[in-house]
């Protein structure tokens, strides 16, 4: 096509300094082509959803504990609000299921993230279960009835493992969603990091 030719002839014919808006479905934000601009900005700078997926049922209300100036969100995490001015000192929260609005390769790819490293905790857990049930087992030639409850314990958490690694399901990243008025308008937060500290 000769497109390799060109940009070489034209190395600053790149689109830089260019704000393009494209219409389209099942665009992946988190690929790697889509995060950095030829000259180190970044490519995406703003995503719209204009299917609905993305609503946020943000009718529950709650009042912000103005001691810690912090909110039990829907998920159960605590969220710091941080320097925002809430003058009602309440707010209204939501929850979203970031596999809603992710699209397909996005989730898919955050869901075979996410499998590396239940299976990495989950072996490493595995693996010293056992280790515990052996070195018991070297230390306990003769047990006696008390000794061998510890013994199924010990086996107990061995099983509780492998059930759970049976029953595995990822629901995937849950957000808390937070809104409030400061005073002059409305404002919208999501903690996308899920850790309650996102809201600063």
């Amino acid at each position: 096509t000769g497109a390799a030719k060109f940009i070489r002839e034209n190395p600053l014919f790149d689109g830089r300094g260019c704000r393009v808006a494209i219409f389209d479905t099942g665009v992946d934000p988190g690929v790697a082509g889509l995060q950095v601009t030829s000259d180190g900005r970044p490519k995406i700078i703003d995503v719209v959803d204009c299917t609905g997926s993305g609503d946020v049922d943000t009718s529950e209300e709650r009042e912000i504990d103005s001691a810690t100036n912090t909110v039990t969100g829907l998920s159960g995490r605590t969220l710091q609000l941080g320097h925002w001015k809430i003058p009602t000192n309440k707010v209204r929260l939501g929850l979203k299921r970031a596999f809603e609005i992710f699209p397909g390769g996005l989730k898919g790819r955050i869901k075979k993230e996410r499998k590396t490293e239940f299976d990495e905790k989950h072996h490493k857990a595995v693996t010293e279960a056992q280790r515990a049930l052996s070195e018991w087992e070297a230390s306990h030639k003769s047990p006696s009835e008390v000794e061998r409850r510890e013994k199924k314990d010990l086996e107990a958490v061995i099983e509780a493992l492998s059930e759970a690694y049976e029953q595995y399901a990822d629901p995937g990243p849950v957000w808390d969603c937070v809104v409030f008025h400061d005073g002059s308008k409305w404002r919208a937060v999501v903690d996308t990091e899920s850790t309650g500290c996102s809201c600063s």
